[in-house]
């Protein structure tokens, strides 16, 4: 799992995704996994990292974060997924708060919104857009 992630991220290429309105060509593969995934609504971030790497160690999991960072903030940017947090568990969906846009890199970087909580406070969650839907 670990060469996976580390491929992707060399093909990636080191690159800060922006929220540019630009036309979107395609998907990588990363952006369609997390699609693909978001479609089961309210995705928590960590079963993300837990899905690409197959439950791999905290270790692959960690170092997937910025790779599906990347992917998230892409397609957020174009309107294809909503990255909402909840203040507690269980989701309440009257709760749900969305990540204003500016606020979406600093957030997906923190590795630690990416690992397991045995405290379920805060929780941040991917859920697929209308549009997002029509890419699948």
């Amino acid at each position: 799992m670990a060469r996976m992630v580390a491929r992707a991220l060399a093909a990636s290429g080191p690159h800060q995704p922006e929220c540019a309105v630009t036309d979107l060509a395609g998907l990588t593969p990363v952006e369609h996994f997390v699609l693909e995934e978001a479609e089961a609504d309210d995705v928590l971030l960590w079963e993300l990292a837990a899905t690409l790497t197959h439950n791999g160690t905290q270790d692959e999991r960690i170092e997937a974060v910025p790779l599906l960072a990347d992917a998230l903030i892409s397609l957020a940017c174009h309107g294809l997924v909503q990255v909402r947090t909840f203040p507690t568990w269980p989701i309440d969906p009257n709760e749900a708060v969305l990540v204003p846009v500016d606020q979406l890199t600093d957030v997906l970087r923190d590795v630690d919104n990416w690992l397991w909580r045995d405290v379920f406070t805060a929780l941040i969650v991917v859920a697929l857009t209308e549009a997002g839907g029509a890419w699948l």
